[in-house]
């Protein structure tokens, strides 16, 4: 009977990691786990299996930096705030995304983080390093600056590119109106109407042409008939010539 029991148990088992494997390749993997900072007033999700990274060094432990890392080592999630310092929001989140991981910001999108209470600075980029490559999400709220940045090695950057922009996408703003995705407006259609050229229409430069070639002869006849018409050498005067008449 035990063994009939233990022989079902691991059936039972087999037949669960068999569920839970189709699971994750048809909904994207298990629900995810978040995290939040209630002082620095921003949250985000990370995979399911993902582990804090813990510091050796406890003077390194600090709610101003935290960082979760794949169970294979291969992609994280970096979050990190501190003051701006008299600087810019973006050089402020430029210099502590080079601190924290040493990766430089790429291809700079600035725009305004619209809660309902206040209306922030943010901006998003891609990250790249030597060996790492990514994206990152930041905002400032009064003399701080928050950074989320999430990246993987250049080698598994295209397979891990669709949790690296779920976890930025999670990215939320905890103030007092309440929970706000930082996430850049989507660009609108301009309703500016088009711009007019400067250019005559064939047809119009056609007629102009073809006025101006018409003309050329009688400036030519009024040109000679003031010639004629001049004083001559030697104080005489040229005998005045009859009108000439147009075409009526």
């Amino acid at each position: 009977m035990t063994a009939k029991r233990a022989a079902g148990g691991i059936a039972a088992m087999v037949v669960l990691a068999a569920c839970g494997a189709l699971g994750r390749r048809l909904s994207g993997g298990p629900p995810p786990q978040g995290y939040s900072n209630r002082e620095a007033h921003f949250s985000f999700l990370v995979p399911r299996g993902w582990q804090e990274k813990r510091f050796r060094n406890p003077f390194r432990k600090s709610r101003d930096l935290v960082r979760f890392e794949s169970s294979s080592g291969d992609a994280a999630a970096v979050a990190a705030s501190t003051p701006l310092a008299g600087r810019s929001c973006l050089d402020a989140g430029r210099a502590l995304l080079e601190s924290v991981s040493g990766a430089t910001l790429k291809s700079e999108e600035t725009f305004s983080l619209k809660t309902a209470a206040v209306e922030l600075p943010a901006a998003q980029a891609r990250t790249g390093s030597d060996d790492r490559q990514g994206r990152v999400k930041l905002f400032c709220e009064g003399a701080r600056v928050v950074v989320l940045e999430a990246s993987a090695v250049k080698a598994a950057y295209a397979e891990r590119e669709p949790e690296l922009v779920a976890i930025l996408g999670s990215f939320s703003y905890q103030g007092a109106g309440g929970e706000t995705p930082v996430t850049a407006p989507k660009a609108s259609a301009s309703t500016a109407p088009p711009v007019q050229s400067q250019t005559p229409e064939p047809g119009l430069k056609a007629k102009e042409s073809s006025a101006t070639r018409a003309g050329k002869p009688r400036a030519a006849k009024r040109a000679a008939a003031e010639k004629k018409a001049a004083p001559a050498e030697g104080g005489k005067e040229a005998p005045a010539l009859p009108a000439v008449m147009g075409p009526r």
